[in-house]
């Protein structure tokens, strides 16, 4: 597993990459496909529980 110290630095050369090759844009696509992909399932446990659905997930 990788840790915080190392994995903080990655997420954010990837994101100075994203940005550089699309502008902003890229770095909200990607987030945006991360929780298209992702999170549908803490989405709906939240829309049926609430604050509970979050604990839950």
């Amino acid at each position: 597993m990788i840790s915080c110290t190392d994995f903080i630095p990655a997420y954010s050369d990837l994101f100075k990459y994203l940005e550089k090759r699309g502008g902003s844009q890229a770095v909200l696509d990607f987030w945006n496909d991360l929780s298209d992909r992702y999170l549908d399932n803490l989405r709906e446990l939240v829309k049926a529980k609430g604050i509970r659905g979050c604990w839950e997930y």
